[in-house]
């Protein structure tokens, strides 16, 4: 069991989805952030 789930954590492709997923999360949360950003400036 242990060896199948090291092995899928050592697989290539799951580790780019993984990277994906990642930056994707990241640049989300920025272009979240910068629109709070602007909303904030917007009510002041």
């Amino acid at each position: 069991m242990l060896e199948k789930i090291i092995s899928y954590f050592t697989d290539k492709s799951f580790a780019k989805a993984v990277a994906k997923t990642i930056l994707l999360g990241i640049g989300t949360a920025a272009i979240y952030l910068a629109a709070v950003r602007q909303i904030i400036i917007w009510m002041k």
